[in-house]
């Protein structure tokens, strides 16, 4: 049964490569000849302003850098630890269904994203025996998975550290790469195209996947994430895991938007409310 709802969830999450809405607050991408006080101005805003909102220290700016026009109104200065999501994650999205007339585990857990193994464990069930009114806890795949998983305590060691430094820097480079649907090419990428591409080509050997399969088959939650570490996000278009990029330090991550590779802050309102967790690949040693 979890073969096939893997497949069914595949099939219906090809798109794993993710449009991000522009919920994000409206940026602007430095042209040749910009100055902050020309995009200031442009914008009706003070030069202060875009300082502020995007941790300037002087009034150096490049071309090709993306710039926030307002304030991300980032509630939290950190990222919260992995630990403390999931338990918000149980206390957020668990949700209870009421058996119907004809319904089945197999049923049910197609209804909410699960697969019955996951369904019997969460209700400590040990038979596939229900019964109409019955109130059984629903849980998203995400979650699930991840109170599952022994949570990585340590970093990586001399190879993995070695192929982390490589990401980071092949992932820089890709700065501006177009997004393109199904993309993993430097032609264009989507969010699990661009990460297959940086793994692969910084010397872990990697299929290409979607980012729910990803998460749930090749990665695991660590307790501290590194740069290098892949971080998800969930209900960006579609609900679950739905979009993923690289962390590169200071709470900020690289991957594939809606326009191309760009840097993001995963404090950012719109991230942290979608964040669910870092994890590792399990190549990584």
């Amino acid at each position: 049964m979890a073969s096939k709802w893997h497949a069914a969830v595949a099939s219906t999450l090809i798109l794993s490569a993710l449009v991000v809405p522009a919920a994000e607050a409206a940026s602007y991408t430095v042209q040749k000849g910009d100055t902050l006080t020309k995009i200031a101005k442009e914008h009706e805003l003070t030069v202060q302003q875009l300082k502020q909102w995007n941790n300037l220290k002087s009034d150096a700016i490049f071309v090709n850098q993306k710039l926030m026009l307002a304030s991300p109104e980032v509630k939290a200065t950190k990222v919260e630890k992995v630990e403390k999501a999931v338990v918000e994650e149980k206390t957020t999205n668990a949700t209870t269904y009421t058996v119907k007339r004809g319904d089945t585990l197999t049923v049910i857990a197609q209804k909410n994203n699960m697969t019955v193994e996951q369904l019997k464990e969460l209700n400590k069930l040990q038979s596939d025996f229900i019964y109409i009114n019955q109130q059984l806890q629903v849980n998203n795949v995400a979650q699930s998975n991840l109170i599952t998983e022994q949570v990585i305590t340590v970093a990586p060691g001399t190879n993995g550290q070695a192929v982390y430094h490589r990401v980071v820097e092949l992932a820089h480079e890709l700065l501006g790469t177009p997004y393109l649907f199904a993309g993993n090419t430097i032609e264009g990428f989507d969010c699990s195209g661009f990460v297959k591409y940086v793994y692969s080509n910084a010397g872990l050997d990697i299929s290409r996947k979607s980012s729910l399969d990803y998460f749930l088959q090749d990665t695991t939650a660590v307790e501290e994430p590194m740069p290098g570490d892949v971080v998800f996000f969930k209900n960006t278009y579609i609900p679950n895991i739905s979009h993923m990029g690289i962390y590169i330090g200071e709470d900020q991550f690289i991957h594939a938007g809606t326009t191309g590779v760009e840097i993001s802050k995963v404090t950012h309102s719109y991230w942290a409310e979608r964040f669910v967790a870092f994890k590792r690949f399990n190549g990584i040693e």
